[in-house]
Formats: structure tokens, C-alpha cells, sequence
């Protein structure tokens, strides 16, 4: 990173610190990594149901998309990738031209399909006019590979924003989309085509993984996907998770079926209708295979049919225990099936989340050559007498952990797609590099440096918090600290010190030096272990004092010497006491005033808002007028005293109630304030303005200027993604937008705010002085004129703002005595409404 060298060192120098626990006490994290997320993600959407309300999601995602279509902010400007590209996110699968393997299609958790055409070194998305983008399988047309058919949903079933609504077509290399049904099915675990009859096309669904209903199973179309008919269907809690088709005979065809519900207070991975089924008259009958295959209850199931012979079937199981309960072979069409010997890898292999799997490679040159896929990647090249490790392991980060899909390009060329992006080796397996490129990480939060412009810090799934820049996004991003990331601050005044945090609270501060030396502090200590924390748990620094810091678990906590104080309790406990969903209630958000420097506001996630006037001494509930959602943000008005506004997350059907509230009486009476907005969970809310605020919503970002009156998507080239976080960066005056699938974008702010649209000159310094300032600043302005200027807080929200000619060079007092004590920026603008400098300065007193 060339504009923050000495930070770069420190960042490599402490992922070998913090990483440098046994694999083997990693290893134990997994499963709750896994289920981790996902549990949070459908309890925020969920809540107090026990179950997403499907019905209102969907309505949802379709009335954000024609209210796109009609938003004029849409037309203002587009949103840039900033990154990052080398800490990619899940890809589900992968396609490969058939007869050009420079061409790939990479299928992504959440953030669409993408294509190469030069082998990996350039990635474009294909499906951003897509309201599902969650990818569960892609194929080319065995006959015309123009054709391209894409099932969305994610197979894998871990939670609440990867359904699908079917199947789409392309028969322009993947230009333009057609719609082909299967809405009612929501997850397309895997599609096939007849190379005979290229109008017969096959399609594995789960259903929607919330309820039990009959819209699951096997389909078939024999009009090219103009109408469906099932063909299979086991019950109302399993589908079809795999398929599998002779391709000499496509009248013989092998289905796996998987027991899977999951809600957000059941998780079925497993049960007795685990069973391979097979078809040799293209699905009006089937049988279910027997001899050789485990019996009673398993968990999901994995198919292979060997390229060399069609008769040569693989299949791996996963037992109740979710670990690998046994590899299969049949050399006969599945007539028998031997145990394949696998007493060569690691019994943990699969990390305990075996139903994440159940996925086999085979190597289309020797049947011999088997490889499990799971946490790491086992492959046996003698027909299972000998297994090996052949991806370096998981927690060295040089290949990512949990493996996905397998493709094969040669004899020792292979594509491998994991939960961090996607690898190829070149050599057999010997050395592995990282291919995608692909923007598809999964933030959580994200925030920008005061001290170093285009700076970005930002917490991502599975890959930590990590460090960007966003003037030169090519330029690798480095983790900054382990875990599944969150919250990232940057100390507004000690430009060496940086706090982080991993999931449920497990915070540290990061000290570095121009030395490039580096230490690391636990923010742990004065915690009471036994109280119930968040996933995502807030972690705030108050705006007025740099030292203080905010955290909540069941109560509210402040830290009032950071970063080497201990966590005192300053509120009783904030979250109701039900039973229902009682490990999980607990402080979701608080929010510190930066006028009042006694104010505090805390939301929980079962839906309670609290106020604080003597910094903790008493707390009021405010949330008496309020909807029982999860409560995702609040945030105080930095312009006027007692303003304060409150988001919420969930879904309801027939439920117009609003997702955002504003009180200008510290939360005495609320206003909704949603508008002609769709009905949507609402994320995070950014103040900019008195009126002008922007949204993160789960279908992408919004503004209004008018108070909440009217909204508009802002941007045009925003996918229909989940975006969790939001933080106006005065230094660049840009909105940073986190998103769930698709990484970091950041909208410039001079497209809506500023009338010309002509590049920005090259900044003129400002002379501050005194700085820090007391009451009274004086600002020179060498170089040019003038116009206006603009401070913002370091959270990117405008504080003062005057609008007067001051020639080059002219001095001009600003009066600070209104301001609170803290770390500011001022910003100059010419005549024109262009930015001329950004300076920063300190109020203390």
C-alpha cells in the first residue's frame, strides 16, 4: 500500500502474531464460525418470529426493484469498487467453457456469476440486473456453450439472505438473461442438460429451507424451461442437494436427497430420507440404491460420475455427526458400491459442519485420483490406500479454508473454489495461487482513517479486519486482525492506534510506531464472561473524548482510559428475560452523543431502546411507540439537541410498519420516518446533513434530502445486495458502503452535492493555527480563492458550514466555542463548488 508503507509491515508482522495458535485449537472454532453468522443473520430478520417471514422478503425485493427503475439518484453517479480483490468471498461453483478453458464462470454466495475470458486475471459480474444473486450451480449447454443456465439460491443452506427464485438462461455468453421459473423452489442445487436433446433440462431443488412444503425435489422441462414438472419428490423436509447424469445415456441419472429445514429455532441437517436415487428412463421412475451405501439416518450426500466411464459412479456421505462417514464406489451404474478406504485423512476433516460439504473431485484422467473437499482439501492418487493434505492448511491463509467445487483443466491443472475465493494450481497440486480477483467479500462494518487519505479499515466474514486503500483499489488489502471481522476504529488523534474486533466481543487495540513496530492489547478485561453478547457487538468511541469507549452485552459498558482500561457496567440489564431466544437477546447497537456529553443511547436486539442523560447513571426505556424489531442502529443528530434516530431490521407480512424513526425529544414521541420507501429492514443510518441521510438496507443504499420524506436508491450500478454498514469519509467526501456479497464500493458525494462534475484540481494546502484550537481558529488559504467551506466530524457529518467569498490568501477567524472538544476537518471549495483542501485540526479544552 504505497500511501501507508509503515502500516503495511506491521499488518504482515501481526497475522504471523495473532495466528500463531495450534491448528488443531483452530480447528475448534469452526463450527461455531459456521453456524455463527447465519444464526445472526435470521434472528436480525426474524425476530420475534421464529421463522423469516418468506412472503415479505420476496415483496420486498421486488417492489426495491421497480422502485429503482423510477428513483432519478439512480442516474446521479455510480458506486466504485474499492475492493478488496486478493481477500475474496464463498464461490458455490464453477464453469468452464468447454471448448475454451481461458473462459470460466464463477457462481457466488450473494454477489452473482462472473466470467474471465483470459483465464482469471480479469473477472466481470453478468447477473447485476439480478434481484437473487446467491449462485448454487452454472452449466453450459453441452451443444451450443452461448447457452448458459444459472440456479440460484445457495446450496449450502446456512441462512437468510441466499435463497434463490429459480432459473435463468442467457443464450448470449451470459449479456442478457431470460427467466425460466422455479420461483417456488428458491434454491437450485444443481442443474443438467440432455447433450441429446438439449431442450430436456433437469433442475435439483431444495425448497425454501424455512418451512415444510411440497415445492422441492427433482424437475424436469422438456420445452427448454418454458414448463416444469416434478419428477421426484422424497418429502417436505428434504430435496434433491445433487445430480449427476450419464452423459453417453442421459436416461440414467442419479439423484442425492438431503434432509434439511432450517429456522431460527430448528436446524435439521440430517435425517432418514438421506438416499441416492436412480432414473433409467429419464426420470418417469426411479429406485433408490442400495448395496454397499450406508443405511438409517445421514446427513448430506455428494455425487460424481467419472468422465473415463460413466459407469464408474463415486458418492461420499456425511453421518449425523457431520463429519465424512464414508467414501463409495460403484463400477457398475450403481448396481454395487464399495467403500473407498479413507482411513488416510484427518477424522476431522470436515471440522463438524459436514452438511457446509459433501462435495468429491475426480480427475477426468484417472479414476484413481479422488479428493474430498472440506476444511482443507485430502486427495488420494491411488484409489484410497494413501491420502494426503494437498492444499497448504487452512489457517496459513495461503489457500482459504472450506472447499466447494473442484474442476479440472488438465492433468495437473486444477480450480479450486473455496469460502475465500478461487485457487488454481498449475503443478498438481504442489503450489496453489489466487485466481478470482472477484469483489465478493462479505463486510460487516467498515470505516476510513482520519490520518491517512483513502484509508480503509473494514471487518469482513471469515476474513478478518482487514486494511485498504481506496485511491489505488488493485493494491492488495492486508488483514489487520483475525477472526470473523467487525468493528474497526481508527484513534482520531493517535494516528498509531487502531481498535478491532472479532465475533462476540472479543476487541483489541492495535499500537504501531514509525519503527514499524507493533503491539497488541486484549479489550477484554472487566467483561463478565457469562453475560450474553452479541455477534456483531457494538463497539463505539465517544465522539467528544478519544479515550472513552463503548461496548454492550446484556448491559452497557464504558472503558474510560482506552486502550488500557478495563470495562466497567454502567446500565443494569437491557434485554427482557423471556426465554424464547434468551441467549441472543442482547445490546445490538449504542450511540454517544456528540453535542450532549452525557447522552447515551443503547438498542437491543429484541427490540428495546433505552436513553441515558448522566452518561449511564439511570437508564429510561423509549420504545414504548416502537415496532419489536431487532434494533440495528441508532444514532444521535450532530446538528440538533434531543434529535435521535433508530433503524430496525425483520420482515412481516401485510405489515406496512416503518423501519426508521426519528424522536427530536430524546425519544419521548418517535416519527416514522420511511416515506415512499419500500418496506425493508433497514441496517445503518448516516447523518449528513439536518435533512440529508443516507440508508443501508438490505436491497442496496438510499438517500433522502428532504427528512425522510422522499428517498431514492443512490447509484446506478448497485446490485441488489445486502449492505450492512454505511460511513461518509470527509476526506474524500465519499459514502463507503459495506456490503454482504460484493465487498466495498464508495459513492462520490460530489455527484448529488457539488453542481460540476469536472475533476477536482490538485488540493492547496491551509495554514490552521493555533491546532489543537480552543475557542477561536485562524485559517490562511494560499493559492485561490475561496468560496466556502465545510467541517466535518470525524464520522463524516457536516457541523458548520458558511457560504463567503475570501480572496487568495486571505485569513478569516472561525468561531469554535458551539463545537465540542474532539478531532475535526475542514474542507475549502472555489466558486465552482470544487474541493480546493482538507485540512484537520483538534477542539481541546
Amino acid at each position: 500500500m504505497k500511501i501507508f508503507n509503515a502500516i503495511i509491515v506491521l499488518s504482515i508482522s501481526l497475522v504471523s502474531c495473532t495466528e500463531s495458535k495450534k491448528p488443531s485449537e483452530k480447528s475448534l472454532e469452526r463450527i461455531e464460525k459456521k453456524n455463527g453468522p447465519f444464526d445472526h443473520f435470521y434472528f436480525q430478520r426474524a425476530f420475534p418470529d421464529d421463522q423469516i417471514n418468506f412472503e415479505a422478503m420476496e415483496r420486498s425485493l421486488k417492489e426495491a426493484k421497480a422502485f429503482a427503475q423510477s428513483s432519478s439518484k439512480s442516474s446521479d453517479g455510480e458506486w466504485t469498487e474499492i475492493g478488496p480483490y486478493n481477500l475474496g468471498g464463498r464461490i458455490n461453483c464453477i464453469a468452464i467453457h468447454p471448448d475454451n478453458d481461458n473462459i470460466i464462470l464463477s457462481g457466488t454466495a450473494g454477489g452473482g456469476v462472473f466470467r474471465t475470458e483470459d483465464g482469471g486475471n480479469t473477472w466481470t459480474p453478468l447477473t447485476d440486473d439480478l434481484t437473487h444473486l446467491p449462485i448454487g450451480h452454472i452449466v453450459f449447454d453441452p451443444v451450443d456453450p452461448s447457452i448458459i443456465y444459472v440456479g440460484t439460491g445457495d446450496p449450502n443452506i446456512g441462512g437468510t439472505v441466499w435463497v434463490g427464485n429459480g432459473i435463468y438462461k442467457s443464450t448470449d455468453s451470459g449479456e442478457t438473461w431470460t427467466y425460466l421459473g422455479l420461483e417456488e423452489c428458491k434454491i437450485i442445487s444443481k442443474i443438467a442438460v440432455n447433450p441429446l436433446n438439449t431442450d430436456q433440462i433437469f433442475a435439483a431443488t431444495m425448497g425454501v429451507p424455512f418451512e415444510r412444503n411440497n415445492d422441492r425435489g427433482l424437475y424436469r422441462s422438456n420445452d427448454g424451461g418454458l414448463s416444469w414438472e416434478q419428477i421426484l419428490f422424497v418429502n417436505d423436509e428434504s430435496g434433491i442437494i445433487d445430480l449427476a447424469m450419464n452423459p453417453e445415456n442421459p436416461n440414467v441419472i442419479y439423484a442425492a436427497n438431503w434432509n434439511r429445514i432450517r429456522t431460527n429455532l430448528e436446524s435439521v441437517a440430517s435425517g432418514p430420507d438421506a438416499a441416492i436415487y436412480k432414473t433409467i428412463d429419464g426420470g418417469d421412475t426411479w429406485t433408490p440404491l442400495s448395496n454397499g451405501l450406508p443405511t438409517g439416518e445421514m446427513s448430506r450426500i455428494g455425487l460424481k460420475i467419472w468422465e473415463g466411464d460413466p459407469n464408474v459412479v463415486f458418492t461420499q456421505y456425511v453421518g449425523t455427526d457431520f463429519q465424512l462417514h464414508g467414501i463409495y464406489k460403484s463400477v457398475d451404474a450403481g448396481e454395487n458400491f464399495t467403500e473407498v478406504n479413507t482411513t488416510g485423512i484427518n477424522e476431522g476433516a470436515l471440522g463438524g459442519f459436514g452438511w457446509y460439504f459433501a462435495k468429491i473431485g475426480v480427475s477426468p484422467y484417472d479414476q484413481n485420483e479422488i479428493s474430498l473437499l472440506g476444511i482443507d482439501l485430502y486427495t488420494t492418487f491411488d484409489g484410497g490406500d494413501n491420502w494426503s493434505m494437498t492444499t497448504p492448511e487452512w489457517w496459513q491463509y495461503e489457500v482459504h479454508a472450506d472447499k466447494h467445487a473442484i474442476e479440472y483443466l488438465g492433468p495437473d491443472e486444477i480450480l479450486l473454489a473455496t469460502d475465500g475465493g478461487l485457487y488454481r494450481t498449475t503443478d498438481g497440486y504442489q503450489t496453489w495461487s489466487d485466481i478470482d480477483q472477484i469483489p465478493n467479500t462479505q463486510f460487516y462494518r467498515i470505516t476510513s482513517s482520519p490520518h491517512f487519505p483513502g484509508m480503509i479499515l473494514a471487518g469482513a466474514q471469515d476474513n478478518g479486519t482487514a486494511i485498504g486503500n481506496a485511491t489505488d483499489p488493485q493494491e492488495d488489502w492486508l488483514r489487520l486482525w483475525g477472526g470473523d471481522g467487525f468493528t474497526s476504529i481508527a484513534d482520531p488523534v493517535i494516528n498509531q492506534l487502531y481498535y478491532a474486533g472479532s465475533q462476540f466481543g472479543n476487541f483489541v487495540a492495535i499500537f504501531t510506531d514509525i519503527e514499524t513496530n507493533f503491539d497488541y492489547i486484549s479489550l477484554t478485561d472487566g467483561i463478565n464472561a457469562s453475560e450474553r453478547v452479541n455477534w456483531d457487538a457494538p463497539l463505539i468511541m465517544d465522539p467528544l473524548n478519544h479515550t472513552q469507549l463503548y461496548t454492550g452485552t446484556e448491559r452497557v459498558y464504558k472503558m474510560s482510559d482506552a486502550p488500557w482500561g478495563i470495562w466497567e457496567p454502567i446500565s443494569p440489564v437491557l434485554v427482557n428475560s423471556d426465554p424464547t431466544f434468551f441467549t441472543r437477546r442482547n445490546i445490538s447497537t449504542v450511540a454517544k452523543s456528540g453535542l450532549e456529553p452525557e447522552l447515551i443511547y443503547a438498542g437491543t436486539s429484541d427490540g428495546q431502546v433505552w436513553v441515558s442523560q448522566n452518561d449511564g447513571g439511570s437508564w429510561a426505556a423509549i420504545n414504548a411507540s416502537l415496532p419489536e424489531y431487532y434494533v440495528t442502529d441508532i444514532k444521535t443528530c450532530p446538528f440538533q439537541d434531543g434529535r435521535v434516530f433508530v433503524t430496525f431490521s425483520g420482515y412481516r407480512d401485510n405489515d406496512n410498519t416503518p423501519h426508521m424513526y426519528r424522536s427530536d425529544d430524546y425519544g419521548v414521541t418517535w416519527t416514522g420516518i420511511s416515506g415512499d420507501l419500500p418496506e425493508m429492514p433497514v441496517n445503518h443510518i448516516e447523518i449528513y446533513t439536518l435533512n440529508t441521510w443516507f440508508i443501508a438496507t438490505d436491497n442496496g443504499v438510499y438517500i433522502t434530502t428532504n427528512g425522510g420524506e422522499n428517498w431514492e436508491r443512490l447509484g446506478s450500478n448497485m446490485p441488489y445486495v445486502v449492505v450492512l454498514d454505511l460511513h461518509i469519509d470527509p476526506l474524500q467526501n465519499a459514502l463507503i458502503a459495506a456490503t454482504f456479497a460484493r465487498s466495498a464500493l464508495m459513492f462520490d458525494l460530489d455527484n448529488i452535492f457539488v453542481s460540476t462534475a469536472t475533476p477536482l484540481p490538485a488540493q492547496t494546502a491551509l495554514n490552521l493555527y493555533p491546532n489543537p484550537a480552543s475557542d477561536f481558529m485562524t485559517v490562511e488559504t494560499p493559492g485561490k480563492q475561496v468560496q466556502s467551506y465545510r467541517i466535518f466530524s470525524p464520522r463524516g457529518t457536516v457541523v458548520s458550514e458558511k457560504q463567503k467569498n475570501y480572496t487568495a490568501g486571505e485569513s478569516f477567524q472561525i468561531n469554535l466555542t458551539s463545537m465540542a472538544a474532539g478531532v475535526y476537518f475542514i474542507v475549502t471549495y472555489d466558486v465552482k463548488g470544487e474541493r480546493l483542501a482538507t485540512e484537520r485540526f483538534i477542539i481541546s479544552r
